[in-house]
């Protein structure tokens, strides 16, 4: 990672955009910003890449945002006004991705189009510190055809705790891992992101 260029900036204001990768997704030499639309990224598989990459900060301040990728270069976002949540979570190609609140109800979710270990998720119904649970492989109601909706219920799946929080900050350690703050666990158990 090189240092960053501020007069560089990658910024989502809107749209439906859906990026399968096998390089960098969202590649940034400075800046992310994403203050509306729906973003869903999956890929790529390799840890030398990743599904979210930038050098300097990543701020979110409203839209729907579902990333699924490799966990060797996981970064997420650095800050914003909206809560987001970064999970250690492992899928295959073909799989949804479902992120439920305490109703049951559907806050997000997508059909991922590559194996992954790792989830970002925001979207305007997180509350700071909320706690959501992560589905993978469930079926899901009212999904359109990229399996994208966020609405309507899912069913089945292997299910994961995590929380939501707009306070986290989570990028590449020394060792090339994730980190985030109040730590992370892997799918199967519970996930705290955000401090719970």
């Amino acid at each position: 990672m090189g240092q960053a260029d501020s007069s560089c900036l990658i910024q989502i204001n809107g749209g439906y955009v859906v990026v399968d990768s096998v390089g960098d997704a969202i590649d940034s030499n400075g800046n992310v910003e994403v203050t509306s639309g729906v973003l869903l990224i999956s890929g790529p598989t390799s840890d030398g890449d990743g599904a979210f990459d930038y050098d300097g900060s990543a701020a979110i301040s409203g839209g729907t945002v579902l990333m699924v990728g490799s966990t060797g270069m996981a970064q997420s976002f650095t800050g914003g006004t909206q809560a987001f949540t970064l999970t250690s979570a492992s899928g295959e190609a073909g799989q949804s991705v479902c992120v439920v609140d305490g109703s049951g109800n559907v806050v997000v979710s997508f059909t991922a189009t590559k194996r992954f270990g790792m989830v970002l998720a925001s979207n305007p119904a997180f509350a700071e510190g909320g706690e959501y649970t992560l589905v993978i492989g469930g079926e899901v109601a009212n999904a359109k055809a990229d399996g994208y909706t966020d609405s309507g219920a899912v069913s089945g799946g292997s299910e994961t705790a995590i929380a939501a929080s707009c306070t986290m900050s989570a990028g590449v350690g020394a060792g090339g891992g994730m980190r985030g703050a109040g730590g992370m666990r892997g799918a199967g158990g519970p996930a705290a992101v955000g401090g719970k």
